[in-house]
């Protein structure tokens, strides 16, 4: 047994001891950085660990010096007197206070705001940044500050003050190009980097600091310039589709009369025979009083026979194409005629709304009363509209509607609503 406290031992326990001591310093030195402060704690540490080392080489000397004999029955007070013993307890109370002190500072320190972290986040901020005393002299630049100087004043120098008279009093410079806005100073530098100038006065325990601030705002000013010419090439379609569509119904109007003037010209040799002949043998009477009669109804309703869907869809397609949503509540009615006419105002009423009222939405409403047919077409025009002169459009469409036996009224009570009632038993049937 007395191998197990003989000299090696007690030189593998001091060694161990002394290396974990070593240990744990490396460790606090490593996380508190103290290269550059804690220097007091490094001391305190130290000194504390150097007592332990110390204390454990004293114990070692007198456990060396002793003659342990285990047939004594008091072998436990010659192998730790009680001076020994009081030492080892002093020992581990210091040890372990020393490691109390370490990891209670390794804490604190995790926990501290350091004078560098602060430098470090403002010198990550996207924008530039500086603070000023009232003595004009810059106490904290960050990095894009400095980078922002030097584009501009082509000099390392945290001279933030000639940068701000160049901005505020918009002074001509190779460097910068001024944006034209009226609230804010909004500089391009040569490189393409867009920059948005603002000051601000701060009060700080009865001291007034200046905060300079240069927002990086490349990004936005790039994406709101895309947005403006895509807005205005809209704007151009918009206004070449609207008069695509004053020129498909001028078309159409063209169309109709060069039908009826085909018509005419197909059945007036006939009708002129016809007539003749009534004329001079008074035969066929009848005959000729239809001939007569379908021409004169051809010249005072459409000719051609309109194919409802075709037409419709021509429309939505392009009266989308132009911004404007048609809400169609009901049904057209069988009648290609009659659908022709409810189609037709509804062609007309949009090419107004979106010309006049800038509206966005049609809501067309189709109901059956009695032997009518009653069509109200409004739109969701925010323009307050108390009266309204019959155009080209309207003044045709309203020509149509009445020989067609119908009525047509266009109310304003501060939007328009364009009110067409037709007959269900027409002069087409």
């Amino acid at each position: 047994m007395y191998t197990l406290c003989g000299n090696q031992s007690i030189q593998r326990i001091v060694l161990t001891l002394y290396l974990l001591s070593i240990i744990l310093e490396i460790i606090y030195l490593t996380m508190n950085n103290m290269y550059k402060r804690k220097i007091r704690d490094f001391i305190i540490v130290s000194l504390l660990l150097f007592i332990s080392i110390s204390q454990i080489l004293d114990i070692s000397k007198i456990f060396q010096n002793q003659n342990i004999s285990f047939n004594n029955e008091v072998i436990s007070e010659q192998l730790m007197p009680k001076s020994t013993l009081f030492s080892c307890v002093i020992l581990s109370l210091i040890y372990f206070v020393c490691i109390f002190y370490i990891i209670n500072s390794l804490k604190s320190y995790k926990n501290e705001i350091k004078s560098s972290s602060i430098k470090e986040a403002f010198d990550n901020l996207p924008s530039a940044i500086s603070i000023i005393n009232a003595n004009h002299m810059p106490l904290l630049v960050n990095k894009r500050m400095y980078h922002l100087i030097y584009m501009i004043t082509e000099e390392y120098s945290p001279n933030v003050l000639e940068i701000v008279n160049i901005v505020e009093n918009r002074m001509k410079h190779k460097n910068i190009k001024y944006i034209e806005n009226r609230n804010d100073f909004i500089i391009q530098l040569k490189n393409g980097e867009i920059y948005k100038f603002n000051k601000s006065f701060l009060e700080i325990e009865a001291q007034l600091y200046t905060q300079i601030f240069f927002s990086d705002i490349t990004r936005e000013y790039n994406l709101s310039v895309e947005l403006e010419e895509k807005n205005n090439a809209l704007e151009s379609q918009k206004k070449q589709l609207t008069i695509l569509l004053d020129d498909i119904v001028n078309i159409k109007k063209e169309e109709e009369i060069l039908m009826q003037k085909m018509y005419i010209h197909a059945k007036l040799g006939e009708i002129i025979v016809a007539t003749n002949l009534y004329i001079r043998e008074r035969k066929n009477q009848k005959y000729c009083l239809d001939l007569w009669e379908d021409l004169l109804i051809r010249l005072s309703a459409p000719v051609e026979s309109k194919n409802e869907d075709t037409n419709l869809s021509q429309l939505v397609d392009a009266s989308n194409a132009m911004g404007c949503e048609i809400n169609l509540n009901g049904n057209l009615p069988e009648d290609n005629d009659m659908s022709y006419l409810i189609i037709t105002a509804m062609r007309v009423a949009i090419t107004n709304a979106v010309k006049h009222a800038k509206a966005t939405q049609i809501n067309v409403d189709i109901q059956d009363d009695d032997n009518n047919k009653l069509i109200s077409i409004s739109d969701n025009s925010t323009m307050i509209t108390d009266s309204i002169q019959e155009g080209g459009g309207l003044r045709d469409l309203r020509t149509k509607i009445e020989k067609a036996g119908g009525r047509f009224e266009i109310l304003c009570n501060q939007k328009v609503t364009l009110k067409i009632s037709l007959p269900i038993k027409s002069i087409y049937s």
